[in-house]
């Protein structure tokens, strides 16, 4: 797990991770703003879907609707904000459908955690 941090600028924050989750290399970039968080989760250096989450409620507004893997992601995004006094977030995800087994998903989740969680 290799992280770097961005200079801290008001009103943004901003932490860059890349982590190898059984072979696939992920890259995240979270940015905290005053009213909003933009979680940036590629492997395929590209945006990816694009999901308003909040607490209680997602809306995908870009992208595949139907992926099971991003609705799990999304539930435990939400599980995690639930426990946070946090800003709702913007998930952009980008996973290759050939090297998303659910251990990978499992793995993957608990990363965007511990990131969530961090910040």
């Amino acid at each position: 797990l290799m992280a770097a941090s961005a200079p801290s600028s008001f009103p943004v924050s901003t932490k860059k991770r890349c982590v190898s989750i059984d072979g696939t290399r992920v890259e995240i970039i979270h940015n905290v703003f005053t009213s909003k968080q933009l979680l940036i989760v590629t492997a395929l250096d590209k945006i990816g879907t694009l999901v308003n989450v909040t607490k209680s409620d997602s809306r995908v507004l870009i992208g595949n609707r139907e992926d099971i893997r991003i609705d799990v992601i999304i539930k435990q995004i939400q599980q995690s904000l639930s426990n946070l006094d946090t800003a709702p977030l913007i998930l952009s995800i980008g996973l290759p459908k050939e090297s998303s087994s659910p251990q990978l998903v499992k793995k993957l989740i608990k990363v965007l955690d511990v990131i969530l969680q961090g910040h």
